[in-house]
């Protein structure tokens, strides 16, 4: 494979990856919002996480997805969310 082919498949890969993280970041904001900052944020960062700004590690946004599509987040007591944010998400 020449070196120029590559580097065009490596670059094409890193925007639609950048792309994907935008597109959902975009979709976890108003979630994160609505459901989340009540109790994860700037003066109380519940379980040492503020959800004020959607997280960008790879790690805690697995984490915050895994969460919320198997329905442990909101907790019980809180509101859930909508089916459609959950399938968003």
């Amino acid at each position: 494979m020449s070196r120029t082919l590559f580097t065009s498949i490596a670059a094409l890969a890193l925007v639609g990856n950048l792309f994907a993280q935008s597109n959902l970041q975009a979709t976890l904001k108003p979630i994160l919002a609505k459901s989340c900052t009540g109790c994860h944020n700037h003066a109380l960062p519940a379980a040492n996480l503020d959800l004020t700004t959607p997280p960008t590690s790879p790690a805690i946004l697995g984490k915050l997805l895994d969460k919320i599509a198997t329905g442990r987040m909101p907790p019980p007591g809180a509101p859930a969310l909508a089916k459609a944010e959950r399938e968003a998400a």
